[in-house]
């Protein structure tokens, strides 16, 4: 019996350490890919324009990439968060396992005894139990050095994601820079170039306001002459909603003078309905009656009969 959940001790304990194994897997994995996004998100931040503006296409795309890159940030923190907590909890679950099999082990081992028959050294099955329980001790001292190794890999590749992003973003900086410099440049010889035809379209401009002038005061006496135009459309509407409203209210009474005209059709007919249901009741009375061939001798000796005060 003691054999038995010793071996299934041993397979859970296999089980955590293979989960162990494929969680920190997965945290390297998911290491990797948080560097990544960080680098990414440092060079779209470095090519972000300084003073805010997102005029031009070029920004537009920039601003967009970095929401971007801050969204996948975001997702690849929250991947990460997730398989750190599963390492966590397969590391928890192979200590507990350990531990176990630790325990297990050593009630295996207290039940070591010399079988009956066999020529054996008492000090032999303590020897061979000192060694069982040092194989059983040493598993978890191994355990918890794997435990910190992991640990401490995981803070050391945690310091070292600070300097490579601050290498990145300073190589992005200056890529970035370098562009400005050669784009400000010729901004600046296109701007020099401008200028004389600015100037030019200036004069043409200035030129052009007298006419605009002329061309807003014949705006100014159309605008007047729609106006007046529209008071007078405005004048008739008012006329055309009132005639629309006195034809609203004309119908209005007339469908409640419809309605009262069916309601009173509707008790005049379920009046004939009951008169006639009454005819035929008394019809099928006098039929159902039978009939008497003294009743007339009876009426008369009654109507005969002398009446006492």
């Amino acid at each position: 019996m003691g054999l038995q959940l010793t071996q299934r001790a041993f397979s859970q304990a296999c089980e955590a350490f293979h989960e162990a194994d494929a969680t920190q897997v997965e945290l390297q994995l998911a290491c990797d890919q948080l560097s990544k996004a960080h680098v990414a998100c440092a060079e779209a931040e470095a090519a972000e324009p300084q003073d805010g503006s997102a005029s031009s296409a070029c920004n537009m795309v920039d601003v967009c990439q970095l929401e971007v890159c801050r969204l996948e940030l975001a997702k690849t923190e929250a991947m990460h968060e997730l398989v750190l907590a599963r390492v966590v909890h397969a590391q928890e679950s192979a200590s507990h396992s350990v531990k176990a099999l630790a325990e297990v082990g050593h009630a295996l081992v207290k039940s070591f005894r010399k079988g009956k028959g066999l020529k054996v050294a008492a000090n032999k099955v303590s020897c061979a139990q000192e060694e069982a329980f040092a194989a059983f001790d040493q598993l978890g001292v191994s355990w918890e050095m794997t435990r910190k190794l992991q640990e401490a890999w995981l803070s050391a590749s945690m310091l070292c994601r600070a300097p490579l992003m601050k290498v990145t973003v300073a190589e992005s900086a200056h890529a970035v820079a370098v562009l400005k410099l050669s784009a400000l440049e010729t901004v600046t010889k296109e701007a020099i170039a401008a200028e004389s035809l600015l100037r030019a379209k200036r004069e043409a401009r200035e030129a052009d306001m007298s006419a605009v002038e002329r061309k807003r005061v014949e705006a100014e006496a159309l605008e007047a002459e729609w106006r007046w135009q529209r008071d007078e459309l405005r004048a008739r509407l008012g006329a055309a909603h009132l005639e629309t409203l006195k034809s609203r209210a004309a119908a209005l009474e007339a469908t409640e003078r419809r309605s009262a005209l069916q309601a009173w059709c509707s008790r005049t007919e379920n009046l004939h309905l009951q008169l006639e249901a009454s005819k035929c009741s008394a019809v099928h009375a006098l039929r159902a009656e039978t009939y008497n061939t003294k009743q007339v001798e009876e009426a008369y000796a009654l109507r005969k009969r002398p009446r006492h005060d």
